[in-house]
């Protein structure tokens, strides 16, 4: 850890194992403190077949909030109630049957058994942060952004719930507007009254154009719906905007040559087989790329659930595809 960030004072605040829900151990959730500053978290598996390094990052408080889990500190949760069954599935338990989903940011019922099946197939090992350090001098990201004032999170806009893939979204056509200014966008949003405004817009079409709902979130097969409804032009070469699709087996490369082209994409993450079309997973902003110093290979992402980039391993999810979307002037 203090050799992958170059500095002395990086030390670990907490350790915690998690478990299956039963007894078995399935990784170590690890977060990390820069003096007394919170400066980032490391979730690391143990389940069998499956990377071991899950996702982290170089700063913030990590991803586990106990507070907005509205699950009280009075011992009906704690760090030996973290249940992790895989990407994606990761849960505090509240007592009474209830848990408390850390992605999808909302308390469940017993039901979640079915979600939650207990791994017993479980390997050893754990890599420490050295093997995980990113190289500097493999970073990329697109040109001109990244800074606090570049992006949106889901919290952000009047109609947040289920919202992470028109945040992404608006991230992306945000990037376009204000750091590649093409008109093309501002026409559909003219004479906002402050850029919370504009963004608000654009994540209010977007999510209206993708019908995202509350609780299922954004089908997969209404993403480019979503960009047709904000431009009121459907994808052409010849039009506003135009995408290219990335499907599950698409390569490293090709992620890589079109950030190298500055142009972001739409990352979708499945932890779950379709189900009538249903994609149950997550959309994030990929902004870059970096290898680790192992030379595995890493998406540097903006994630719309925290207010700083992260880093997560290709080829970690069940699925992973992609829209790679440019804006003309």
């Amino acid at each position: 850890m203090t050799y992958s960030q170059e500095k002395d004072d990086i030390w670990i605040r907490d350790f915690s194992p998690l478990t299956d829900g039963g007894s078995n151990v399935t990784g170590y959730y690890i977060t990390f403190n820069d003096s007394e500053a919170p400066a980032g978290y490391l979730l690391l598996s143990l389940i069998s077949g499956e990377p071991s390094i899950i996702e982290f990052a170089f700063e913030g408080p990590g991803i586990i909030d106990f507070e907005a889990s509205e699950i009280s500190a009075d011992g009906n949760s704690g760090t030996e109630d973290i249940i992790f069954t895989g990407p994606g599935e990761l849960y505090l338990y509240g007592g009474g049957g209830k848990y408390y989903s850390v992605y999808d940011h909302e308390m469940v019922d017993d039901g979640i058994q079915t979600v939650i099946s207990p791994r017993s197939s479980i390997s050893s090992g754990i890599l420490d942060w050295s093997e995980a350090g990113i190289k500097n001098s493999s970073v990329f990201k697109i040109s001109n952004f990244g800074s606090g004032g570049d992006y949106w999170i889901v919290e952000d806009f009047d109609h947040p719930d289920g919202g992470c893939t028109p945040a992404a979204g608006t991230n992306i056509l945000w990037y376009w507007c204000k750091k590649r200014y093409c008109k093309s966008i501002d026409m559909r949003v003219p004479f906002p009254a402050s850029d919370f405004d504009m963004a608000n817009t654009i994540y209010t079409s977007l999510r209206t154009g993708m019908k995202t709902d509350d609780k299922q979130g954004t089908y997969g097969n209404m993403i480019i719906n979503g960009f047709e409804f904000f431009f009121v032009h459907p994808a052409d070469s010849n039009g506003p905007w135009n995408y290219k699709y990335f499907d599950s087996g698409t390569s490293f490369s090709s992620y890589k040559t079109a950030l190298n082209g500055n142009c972001p994409i739409l990352f979708n993450m499945a932890t779950k087989p379709l189900s009538n079309g249903k994609r149950d997973g997550h959309s994030v902003m990929a902004m870059g790329y970096a290898q680790n110093n192992s030379g595995t290979n890493y998406l540097m992402v903006m994630d719309g659930w925290y207010k700083y980039g992260r880093f997560i391993k290709k080829g970690t999810f069940y699925t992973e595809n992609g829209d790679k979307i440019w804006v003309k002037n």
